[in-house]
């Protein structure tokens, strides 16, 4: 479901968020956090890395489909990592452009710098508070208004989960 907050319909846009992810938990929470937002976006949900490449393949073949404006993309997915799909769609000249957010659950550097490398627009990680989730939508609004990477870099796992307890 998509909910505009435009007065003037003419001026109203929905645009479309693909999500690739296989935890369910993490589905439903990213989706509500979206859906509760004023991005107003109507997000398709993807299990898993083959599935992406698939739904991308079949986008690539027919131009007449409609074109995600973002992708929330996971790293850890069965059949195909997160890595393999930004790869693909890096290397695939339909989708240059398509703004990519790795959301993971890594705050590894080595991974922070692969996805750079692949050209992830933005890196998101998972946060261990709903309050602290939410700034996934600032995150989302930036890439989208075409903005560089505004997230600070979070404290190290260990401190965090410290934190945390």
């Amino acid at each position: 479901m998509c909910v505009d907050l435009v007065v003037d319909a003419s001026l109203a846009t929905c645009r479309r968020a693909v999500l690739v992810e296989d935890s369910l938990a993490d589905v439903y929470i990213i989706s509500e956090i979206v859906r509760n937002s004023r991005l107003s976006l109507e997000v398709d949900v993807l299990a898993d890395g083959e599935q992406a490449i698939e739904f991308f393949a079949s986008l690539q073949q027919d131009p007449g489909l409609p074109r995600p404006d973002v992708v929330l993309l996971d790293l850890n997915l069965p059949r195909r990592s997160g890595h393999e799909v930004l790869t693909w769609l890096r290397s695939t000249p339909t989708f240059l452009d398509l703004p990519v957010i790795v959301v993971t659950s890594s705050d590894a550097e080595g991974d922070r710098r692969a996805a750079e490398r692949l050209g992830a627009s933005a890196y998101f990680r998972k946060r261990f508070s709903y309050e602290e989730f939410l700034t996934l939508n600032d995150v989302i609004a930036g890439v989208l208004a075409g903005e560089p990477e505004t997230e600070p870099r979070p404290a190290p796992l260990a401190t965090a989960t410290a934190s945390a307890a």
